[in-house]
């Protein structure tokens, strides 16, 4: 979940060391983890699949 966060927070070009506004980043987040048919979780960031991304 935190890479997910961060990944955000650098798209939206969030200061990471901002407490107070990653904590607002964390609240409306457009963050969903999903399965795949082969229990292996999926994360999206407002709807596009950024596994890859995040995990590379």
């Amino acid at each position: 979940m935190y890479r997910a966060l961060a990944y955000l927070a650098l798209k939206r070009e969030v200061n990471l060391y901002d407490e107070k506004a990653l904590t607002d980043l964390t609240i409306d987040s457009p963050i969903e983890i999903e399965n795949d048919a082969e229990h292996n979780s999926i994360i999206k960031i407002d709807g596009e699949d950024v596994t890859n991304k995040i995990f590379s």
